[in-house]
């Protein structure tokens, strides 16, 4: 059976149900593509080097995220003068490039990294090193040269970094069926963190614990959008002073980072207005706002919930105007996601074939209709605030989200379609009924406009949280 794949690590994955905001457009998936960052194993870190020159770090610089059937989004990244496909996940640490010695693993076609092309490249004395993400585990050799965010001629470009070449994997979403080429972490702590660093081919041997490309590069805070204006629409990951002076716009909020490692809120209650379910979050949970996975992921405790979502959801799609909105309570802070986010548009199970193993099963997946279903993964993971949610590449395509790393919080305001930040008088609503009367502030579901439908997905494709591993029921430290 396959798996669903992500970028961030925790327990067992489930079958995703499929849901939308009702007056945002619906997010049409390709089931091949879904994405999933790094399993409990750890990846390993990244040493700076004292003698590594680099440019001033202190533009105003974008990179395009391509977006492949709405759950895979790839920049650009020049390592060596070769400019490859990457997936910039917030939820892992380090760098990995497919490498030109990858065996058949690796699938066809992809872009790799090749060291005899570079004029810069350095051995670490052939260090191999085994990461295991949500979605399979990788191996590679540790190495150093000069690596870019973005194409040539980019202002954040860091000479001798740190980076593996993945030479053998078995994520299955990271063969055929993905068109990325390597994963660049952009956690918040300055260096790997001790139980993230991944195991090498020495026994009871850990690597020292290297600072992150976004510690090296001098990078304080970064934004990203997912635009949802068009089929496919392309997302954007933005650097430089603009970003770092968001916080201080009024339209946006502010929510305190609770994570030692990840970008983990602290999340008080989850609810659906209308839906009649278990409380959950009680007394709270932990959400990690991951750009490597595909959907939103919810832990065992919201079946409840889900099930009443999936089961409100229309098939033909014709409905989701008049779904609910999800609202998450953030101690002192609701925010709301529209039917859009969590209602995706994928080809329907023949009758009589559990939705499972119509997300497990290529061949069943074949010459089906499309139809709309509540789209969610389920992770089954603890944490020291309670059960695990995942807010992925949905949350990004409303919200656009600033990660300070320096203080430690994530700014978000709500976005338009084209990702244009929404000003604070449509953004911030009055209490009325949506709003516990104790709340701070209220972030409600963005007017959806242009591309307001479903969102048509790949499944195929899924990420899941690199962290999300098969060992269920684990404790994560978030």
């Amino acid at each position: 059976r396959r798996r669903a794949l992500g970028l961030v690590r925790t327990g067992r994955k489930r079958a995703a149900c499929l849901h939308i905001d009702a007056m945002a457009p619906i997010v049409r998936l390709s089931l091949s593509s879904l994405l999933l960052l790094p399993a409990d194993a750890s990846s390993l870190n990244l040493r700076r080097q004292s003698d590594a020159p680099s440019t001033s770090h202190n533009e105003d610089y974008e990179v395009r995220l391509n977006n492949k059937h709405n759950v895979q989004y790839a920049g650009e990244l020049t390592a060596g003068g070769q400019t490859l496909p990457v997936v910039y996940d917030t939820g892992s640490f380090e760098v990995l490039l497919l490498s030109s010695h990858c065996d058949l693993t690796c699938g066809v076609g992809h872009k790799v990294y090749d060291e005899h092309k570079s004029k810069t490249f350095k051995m670490d004395n052939g260090v191999k090193a085994y990461h295991r993400f949500g979605s399979g585990p990788t191996e590679s050799t540790r190495g150093f040269d000069t690596l870019q965010i973005g194409e040539v001629g980019s202002p954040y470009i860091m000479a001798q970094a740190p980076f593996f070449q993945v030479w053998r994997h078995g994520i299955h979403p990271w063969r055929d069926s993905t068109f990325f080429s390597g994963i660049v972490g952009m956690a918040h702590p300055d260096i790997v963190p001790r139980n993230m660093r991944a195991p090498t081919t020495v026994k009871d041997k850990q690597l020292p614990g290297d600072p992150l490309l976004l510690t090296s590069l001098g990078i304080k805070s970064f934004a990203i959008c997912l635009r949802r204006s068009a089929p496919d629409a392309p997302g954007m990951l933005a650097i430089g002073p603009k970003v770092e002076s968001r916080k201080d716009e009024p339209a946006f909020i502010s929510l305190p980072v609770v994570g030692k490692m990840h970008w983990g809120l602290k999340m008080t209650n989850v609810t659906a207005p209308g839906v009649d379910a278990e409380p959950l979050c009680n007394p709270s949970c932990g959400a990690i706002v991951d750009s490597g996975t595909s959907l939103i992921a919810v832990p065992p405790s919201a079946a409840k919930l889900v099930a009443a979502l999936d089961k409100a959801v229309a098939r033909d799609c014709s409905n989701l105007n008049s779904l609910p909105v999800l609202r998450l309570d953030f101690d002192s802070t609701v925010v709301e996601l529209p039917p859009q986010a969590y209602v995706l548009q994928i080809g329907s199970p023949p009758g009589g074939t559990d939705m499972q193993d119509f997300l497990a099963d290529s061949e069943v997946r074949r010459a089906v209709r499309e139809r709309c279903y509540s789209a969610f993964m389920t992770i089954d993971k603890k944490s020291q605030f309670g059960d695990v949610w995942i807010l992925g590449m949905p949350f990004l395509r409303y919200f656009y989200t600033v990660f300070d790393r320096p203080a430690k919080k994530i700014h978000i305001a709500r976005a338009g379609p084209d990702c244009e930040i929404l000003p604070k008088a449509s953004t911030f609503a009055a209490a009325g009924g949506l709003m516990n009367s104790s709340a701070a502030a209220h972030l409600p579901a963005p007017l959806l406009g242009a591309g307001g439908g479903p969102q048509r997905v790949g499944l195929d494709g899924l990420l899941r949280p690199g962290w999300a591993g098969p060992d269920s029921g684990v404790r994560l430290q978030v």
